[in-house]
């Protein structure tokens, strides 16, 4: 959905078992409102975001079109509140663990955060905000750091610090976004 990103498919895919599993019961109440269309997934009149849900983790290959999808019907849900939380956001700031599959150097590049399909779908909070919603983002202890090596304060999202440790990325195969 985002051409000139990555997707990190299998990421992706436990994002949604795990969303899945936890809210399945209002999952199943929302109606999908966007038009939608990928792979073999058409949604109908009745089609619901448990549908959409499920359909990303059987088709793995559009599990991140699946979340990215399921960021923007949350951003307008009614029905329910939703709450975002978002731990060690500013590692949407800095590089990732993954190296560019395209790269031509001896050496590959690492792919900064903001190349990345679900860091990108999860750090718009201020260009698409929720209707019914909050967004708490936590930075973790190694802010400090990088506002040290010369990045900007109002680079950094305004939030508490809630949490103290670093969420590490797992070294998963990456797809290039279409």
């Amino acid at each position: 959905m985002f051409p000139g990103l990555w997707d990190q498919l299998r990421i992706g895919k436990q994002l949604l078992t795990d969303f899945r599993h936890v809210h399945s019961d209002k999952l199943a109440q929302l109606p999908i409102r966007f038009p939608v269309s990928f792979g073999t997934f058409t949604p109908g009149a009745n089609t619901t975001l448990l549908d959409l849900v499920s359909y990303g983790i059987e088709n793995k290959a559009f599990s991140c079109d699946v979340v990215q999808l399921l960021r923007r019907e949350l951003s307008v849900v009614t029905e329910f509140p939703v709450l975002v939380a978002v731990d060690d956001y500013n590692a949407f700031l800095s590089n990732s663990s993954f190296s560019n599959p395209l790269s031509k150097r001896f050496k590959a590049e690492i792919l900064p955060a903001s190349k990345l399909t679900l860091a990108h779908t999860f750090s718009d909070f201020d260009k698409n905000p929720f209707v019914r919603a909050t967004s708490v983002p936590a930075i973790a202890s190694t802010a400090v750091r990088v506002c040290a090596n010369g990045l900007d304060a109002h680079h950094l999202p305004r939030c508490v610090v809630v949490a103290r440790h670093h969420v590490g990325c797992h070294d998963w195969a990456l797809q290039q976004s279409s």
